[in-house]
């Protein structure tokens, strides 16, 4: 089992640096950093920040996608919507992640009502169908997970 420290608003971790500050310190093969694109937006993290030193800690990844709004005055969890519905420039951050040596999934995270409100096999189709334009003809389309 891995774990996976996500940055976030904690004390501590707020950054993607800040988090792979603290899978390094920890030392141990199976710690690293999961990271979400949402957390990314509302934290201090760039995308310079996504290099092959950071990327070699990352676990796992959420992929969603944020709304039009200042990142400061986003919500971290409820304001999410799914890929290419939002502002993020998710091939950027999805090509710098594997052009560093990702190659592990990418799973959609989503607190949406609106989903939820859906019956399951709707909210599957949205979720599934939304990160496609984005990542046509890259390796992160085999990895794609739904996650609901």
């Amino acid at each position: 089992m891995d774990i996976a420290i996500e940055f976030n608003w904690s004390p501590l971790v707020r950054s993607l640096p800040s988090a792979v500050w603290v899978a390094e310190k920890a030392d141990h093969p199976r710690v690293g950093v999961l990271f979400d694109t949402a957390h990314y937006h509302v934290t201090r993290s760039k995308l310079a920040d996504i290099n092959e030193r950071s990327v070699r800690f990352i676990k796992h990844v959420h992929l969603n996608d944020m709304p039009g709004i200042p990142a400061d005055l986003a919500h971290r969890d409820f304001d999410r919507v799914l890929p290419g519905q939002g502002v993020l420039d998710l091939t950027g951050i999805t090509s710098a992640l594997e052009e560093n040596g990702y190659e592990g999934f990418f799973a959609i995270e989503l607190f949406s009502a609106d989903l939820w409100a859906l019956p399951a096999a709707e909210t599957a189709r949205r979720c599934y169908e939304s990160p496609l334009p984005l990542c046509a003809g890259t390796a992160a389309l085999r990895r794609i997970k739904i996650r609901a």
